[in-house]
């Protein structure tokens, strides 16, 4: 239920006051006018930071899905309360604030913004309620980091690697995920998500309609599937010949593709979806890469083999060409000079092949 919040006029100034219900609202103004006739001012109560948001969890997350509330609860609880949680509200200043920033500015750009909405949204309720005048994550004098995350990319040699090792892989579960990422792009919730319907094994295309938030997921807040965060989200891919004979081979009885026959379950929890992913380290070289570093590779190998941009992007379901062509930019750095060299072979005026040699290869 939302907080009440009404106006009234004390001395020709017009004042609000919030509360669970009008009761409470009425005792407020009740102890404002007592302490105005007797000329006593009443001690200012403070807020603990964390008991504050606590109480007020049910109005942070009030406006968002169930996925993202486990992670708001994540960040409450492993950054802003070690932080924060033994200030009062009424005592946290922007200074507070960039001192937090400045600890975390090893960390992305997009990490600590996460962090700043969940503080943000606290500290506004607290504005709302009247114990403090302003939201001081606001403050324009603040600054944090601007550094991007930057995935590794698997050079080619390593990615076919990848593909090659998938079938020595011990459970149908690790062998069809580690399928599904290499040959499809698609992202670790699409592909757990992916459901056997959602394949079309004639027509060789995989429809991608839903995704899942695995990250901060357990038994008692267990993820939800959801459509894509985009539109460019919604897509069909390709079913090439490898996907397909793997698919078939592994084919079961229960909805989702990437299930666990032991339990009979689904990857949907974050502790699950880690211990697969641990237990494929330890039977083939992954490196340094994640599920993430095998759709860019997916991405690169596309555009490096022809497909022009926009199909790529659709297929890989970027909303922007530029998020797109920026992995293949960071993933083929030689790709400028090789331009050179051929760019020089056919604008020569020589009438004998150009003398000009290109550098091996790796």
């Amino acid at each position: 239920m939302a907080k009440l919040r009404r106006p009234y006029i004390v001395n020709g100034i017009q004042i609000w006051l919030t509360g669970e219900s009008e009761q409470e609202i009425a005792d407020k103004y009740a102890d404002l006018k007592y302490h105005m006739v007797s000329g006593v001012s009443p001690p200012k109560q403070k807020h603990n930071f964390a008991k504050f948001a606590n109480n007020n969890w049910k109005y942070i997350i009030q406006t968002v899905s169930a996925s993202t509330a486990n992670g708001y609860r994540e960040y409450l609880d492993r950054k802003l309360i070690p932080f924060f949680g033994k200030m009062d509200i009424e005592d946290i200043t922007w200074r507070d604030v960039q001192t937090f920033y400045d600890e975390n500015r090893d960390k992305a750009h997009s990490t600590v913004h996460k962090w700043k909405v969940v503080l943000s949204r606290i500290l506004q309720i607290a504005v709302g309620d009247g114990h403090i005048a302003s939201d001081p994550t606001k403050d324009k004098r603040l600054t944090h980091s601007k550094k991007k995350s930057v995935r590794p990319v698997p050079p080619h040699e390593d990615y076919l690697r990848l593909l090659r090792d998938i079938t020595t892989l011990r459970e149908p579960h690790e062998r069809l995920y580690m399928a599904i990422i290499g040959y499809t792009g698609l992202r670790k919730g699409e592909a757990l998500a992916l459901r056997w319907t959602d394949i079309d094994f004639d027509n060789k295309e995989i429809n991608v309609r839903k995704s899942i938030d695995v990250n901060s997921s357990n038994k008692k807040r267990p993820a939800t599937i959801k459509a894509p965060k985009t539109k460019s989200g919604v897509r069909t891919v390709p079913l090439v010949d490898a996907l397909r004979d793997i698919l078939i081979k592994e084919q079961h009885p229960y909805e989702f593709v990437v299930t666990d026959l032991d339990r009979k379950e689904p990857i949907h929890i974050e502790a699950r979806f880690n211990t697969m992913w641990k237990r494929i380290k330890g039977q083939i070289n992954l490196g340094p890469y994640t599920s993430h570093s095998y759709r860019h590779a997916m991405c690169t190998t596309l555009l490096s083999n022809g497909v022009d941009i926009k199909t790529t992007q659709m297929i890989i379901g970027h909303s922007q060409p530029s998020t797109t062509l920026n992995i293949y930019a960071h993933s083929v750095p030689n790709n400028i000079k090789e331009a050179g060299y051929l760019f020089n072979e056919k604008m020569s005026n020589c009438k004998v092949p150009c003398k000009t040699k290109r550098p091996a290869t790796a």
